[in-house]
């Protein structure tokens, strides 16, 4: 839903690595955004664009990224 960067990082503070969350994009409208913990524990923000009937990811998660 509806989350600000700096809201999506308060939420992740203190979570565990590779938790994450979907949101739409607060820059990009149309958009959506996945932010989560990455290693070390400092949260990271990707976009993913909706154009038409494509989805572009400008960042690809490895799956081990999201298990342990």
């Amino acid at each position: 839903g509806a989350c600000a960067t700096n809201e999506a990082e308060r939420r992740l503070d203190g979570r565990s690595e590779g938790t994450f969350l979907i949101r739409f994009s607060s820059t990009s409208p149309g958009s959506y955004t996945i932010s989560k913990v990455k290693k070390g524990g400092s949260p990271v923000h990707q976009r993913i664009d909706h154009k038409g009937y494509f989805v572009f990811l400008f960042y690809l998660f490895n799956h081990d990224d999201f298990i342990e």
